[in-house]
Formats: structure tokens, C-alpha cells, sequence
């Protein structure tokens, strides 16, 4: 059961702690939130495993967040009990069997991802093609980047025309995904990679409507000063008129 506090003074001297307390700074993550949704060009998903608390989820969505990006179909559960009207977004290329099905038939989620040619057809076994929107993950790593997930998730950049050709040729509607890495510390990372994007859109003889820009967008820490967030965003919006995607994103 999650108490309110006016201060970590107040908590400590109400309660005396002898073991560590977690607290949940909420006008923060509701400040960061309405940032995001105001500043982001685009929707705004946030990704549920960074932090699945509840006090959380409700903060974020309380502040306008009503797109969330689920691992796992416990995830989906979560927000789904704590925010009913929230869409959620299956975004983990790897998945047990069965959960794709579930998560559309029983929390209405029409948004999938797969990074290789080999999880498609599973994939289209579980789903109503016609009704579902496939991301395909693209590998992308910069040196500015904390940790570089390129090496866990994502397809090499000369496979994503077909893998979004397959995805488009099987019924389903294809979208582009990637992963700039966490903590990544200079906004120009983020140009980096929708140039690459581009390039793979440039290749392929159809549009696309949706793109899914991830990464680690970092906040300033003891020691550890980042960007404004408002960089970050000047950087993706600047290259948003250069990709050839159709309009309703």
C-alpha cells in the first residue's frame, strides 16, 4: 500500500524506516510526462518494464500518457486493470506461444513487432492480419548511446526492406521500429538514426504509417548532467518532413 507524503522528512519521521523505502517522486513523473506530450512530435509511448509500479502507470496516464509499449502479457494485464481505455502495444519480438492471440483477443491489442523473417509466420498464426499493425525492429547503435541494445534486438538495416515487404505482402499493415540505446547523450543520435530510416523507406515501393522512435531520452542526475529533452525533440522533428510516410500517424 503506497502512503503520501509532504517530504522524505515527513516519511522518516513518521515511520522510522530501518530498511530502505522506495518512494515515487509522482509531480515528477507527471511533470516529465506532460513534456513529452506537449514537446514529442508524435504519440508518446511509454515502456512499461522501465517501471511497472502502479502509483506509476496512474501518474504517467493521469498526465496524458495513453500509449503503452508491454513486454509480456502480464504487462498488458497491468495496465489494462489500472488504465481500461489505455492502448497497449506488444513490442517484444520475442514471446511465448499463445500470447500474441491473447493479448488481442482478450485486451484488444493490435500492435506487434518481430525482428527477423523467422517470427512472421507464428506471428500471422495468432492474430487477425487484417486488423493488426507489425513493426519491424531495426538494429541501430550510436556512440553517444549508454547501452547499445542493437546487439539483443533489432534486424540489420539491409533486411528491413523485406522483412516490411513481408509484413505488407501478408495482409498485415507494416511500420518501422528502433532503438537508439539507453542513456543516449547527444540528441544528434536520434537524426542519426531516421537518416538510416530514411534510407530503408526510400527502398521499399509503398508507404508507411507509423515509426516508432525508441530510446533511452535521459534525465540530469548528480554527476550525470543531459541535454534538454527539448533537444531531443528539435532533433526528430527536424527530420520528420524528410520521411516518406503517409499521413495519420
Amino acid at each position: 500500500m503506497a502512503t503520501a507524503y509532504k517530504s522524505v522528512e515527513a516519511l522518516l519521521q513518521s515511520r522510522q524506516p530501518q530498511l530502505p523505502v522506495y518512494c515515487i517522486y509522482t509531480h515528477v513523473y507527471h511533470e516529465t510526462a506532460r513534456h513529452f506530450v506537449h514537446g514529442f512530435p508524435g504519440r508518446v509511448l511509454y515502456a512499461v518494464k522501465a517501471n511497472d509500479n502502479p502509483v506509476v502507470i496512474q501518474a504517467l496516464h493521469s498526465a496524458g500518457i495513453n500509449h503503452f509499449d508491454c513486454a509480456s502479457l502480464p504487462e498488458i494485464e497491468l495496465v489494462r486493470k489500472l488504465c481500461p481505455h489505455a492502448t497497449c502495444y506488444l513490442m517484444n519480438p520475442v514471446r511465448l506461444d499463445g500470447h500474441a492471440q491473447l493479448a488481442q483477443s482478450s485486451h484488444a491489442v493490435h500492435h506487434f513487432m518481430i525482428d527477423h523473417l523467422s517470427g512472421l509466420g507464428p506471428l500471422l498464426h495468432e492474430i487477425d492480419i487484417g486488423q493488426s499493425v507489425i513493426f519491424a525492429r531495426m538494429a541501430v547503435s550510436h556512440e553517444s548511446a549508454v547501452g547499445d541494445l542493437s546487439t539483443k534486438f533489432g534486424a540489420p538495416t539491409q533486411d528491413i526492406p523485406d522483412l516490411l515487404t513481408a509484413i505488407n505482402d501478408a495482409g498485415a499493415e507494416a511500420a518501422l521500429a528502433f532503438n537508439v540505446g539507453t542513456g543516449v547523450m547527444r540528441p544528434e543520435a536520434y537524426s542519426y538514426a531516421l537518416g538510416q530510416a530514411r534510407e530503408v523507406l526510400n527502398e521499399i515501393p509503398f508507404r508507411i504509417r507509423l515509426l516508432d522512435v525508441g530510446g533511452g531520452f535521459p534525465r540530469s542526475y548528480p554527476g550525470f548532467p543531459a541535454p534538454p529533452l527539448d533537444e531531443y525533440f528539435a532533433a526528430i522533428f527536424g527530420m520528420r518532413h524528410e520521411l516518406p510516410l503517409k499521413d495519420g500517424g
